[in-house]
């Protein structure tokens, strides 16, 4: 029997111009269910993908978020859809 794994984070961005490492990703903020922007490797955060080229863009470290993985319609709804790459 094969065992079902987790999917990876499917909302890639771009990729991160901090670390240069690491997929940057949307997320979402379990608190205030605002989305972001998130490095999958340094953790950096953005608030809006239109930053996302741009490491002095990156939210202040102190801006930790508790994160997880948005429903497709949220990310619809913000008009993030748009900015949703395919890995290559």
């Amino acid at each position: 029997m094969d065992v079902l794994k987790e999917p990876e984070n499917e909302f890639k961005v771009g990729w991160c111009p901090i670390c240069n490492q690491g997929w940057q990703v949307i997320v979402k903020d379990t608190d205030t269910e605002k989305l972001f922007i998130m490095c999958e490797e340094c953790l950096s955060l953005w608030d809006h993908p239109l930053n996302i080229k741009m490491g002095k863009k990156a939210l202040d470290k102190n801006n930790w978020i508790d994160e997880v993985i948005p429903a497709y319609r949220e990310i619809e709804r913000a008009g993030w859809v748009r900015y949703l790459v395919e890995e290559v």
